[in-house]
């Protein structure tokens, strides 16, 4: 079983450090830490500076357009240019302009005989 020592939280103890001395480097509060009883090395000291300052930035996101969005999108977009999207959808559907321009003449072939 573990011995139950009173142990002291060393993280809080480097958080409490530093909210008395901002500007204090590693090796300061490593050394203020160490003349108080708590045994913290430097790197240690770093690394919950870094991780505390790390809290404090707002987190990036990155968006992406949903199905439902673009479709949106799309159908706020002026007439011409959403008749040219939707072209270029059909372009790049059948697999380049000489294979649309094919489908097309078939189709216009296909209008002529009807």
């Amino acid at each position: 079983m573990r011995a139950n020592k009173s142990t002291v939280n060393k993280s809080q103890a480097i958080r409490e450090e530093l909210a008395l001395h901002p500007d204090a480097t590693p090796v300061e509060i490593s050394k203020s830490l160490k003349a108080r009883g708590v045994k913290v090395e430097p790197q240690y000291v770093s690394t919950v500076k870094f991780n505390a300052q790390k809290l404090k930035q707002p987190k990036r996101r990155t968006r992406t357009m949903s199905s439902v969005a673009q479709r949106t999108r799309a159908a706020q977009m002026p007439a011409g240019l959403q008749e040219f999207q939707e072209a270029l959808t059909f372009i790049k559907s059948v697999g380049g302009l000489a294979k649309a321009q094919q489908v097309l003449g078939t189709i216009e072939q296909i209008g002529q005989v009807l």
